[in-house]
């Protein structure tokens, strides 16, 4: 059957973005946008994530991506799917040290849920990056498919939050992840 991404790109929210993270237009095959990391000396690690994905606990899935490495040394960086409290995940881990854009893809198994105090127990979608690296790594053509009957049936549509869907004034010049704190 015809496999339909999970993700929605405008709800992806960051997190510890200062000066480590890019999000370029243009940077990927086919002219497509990318998230590039850079090293830099930040007291910590920074991620972008997408949450609230509702998926089927022992649903099939494909997690698929292309990734780009420049110099990437000293860290870690991973593209996955976890659960609410990033108890359990799946995805891919390892990237080499410089390449050129390739395609990654991981099959998986849905692990189970786990609820959290505020009551969520949903998925989310993670790309990841650990503090101290030196390079870049940069990820583009994000997607989640249901790969199975049991998923493709239940897997929810993306629920983008309100605050998503709102208008709102964002500076382009500078980037507002450039805008200093004070």
């Amino acid at each position: 059957g015809d496999l339909k991404p999970i993700l929605a790109g405008s709800a992806v929210n960051s997190k510890g973005v200062d000066t480590l993270l890019d999000f370029i237009a243009d940077y990927a095959p086919g002219g497509q946008t990318a998230f590039v990391f850079r090293g830099a000396d930040l007291p910590g690690g920074t991620s972008v994530r997408q949450k609230d994905i509702g998926l089927v606990p022992g649903g099939r899935y494909r997690l698929g991506f292309k990734a780009k490495t420049v110099g990437f040394r000293g860290g870690t960086a991973l593209c996955v799917v976890a659960d609410a409290k990033w108890k359990a995940d799946a995805g891919v881990r390892e990237f080499p040290e410089s390449s050129d854009w390739a395609d990654y893809t991981a099959e998986f198994v849905c692990m189970p849920r786990v609820g959290r105090s505020d009551g969520a127990d949903r998925y989310q979608f993670i790309i990841s990056v650990d503090k101290g690296f030196s390079g870049e790594v940069a990820f583009s053509h994000l997607k989640l498919e249901a790969i199975d009957e049991q998923s493709r049936a239940g897997t929810e549509k993306m629920r983008l939050p309100e605050a998503v869907t709102r208008p709102r004034i964002i500076p382009l010049s500078p980037l507002l992840h450039r805008v200093d704190r004070e």
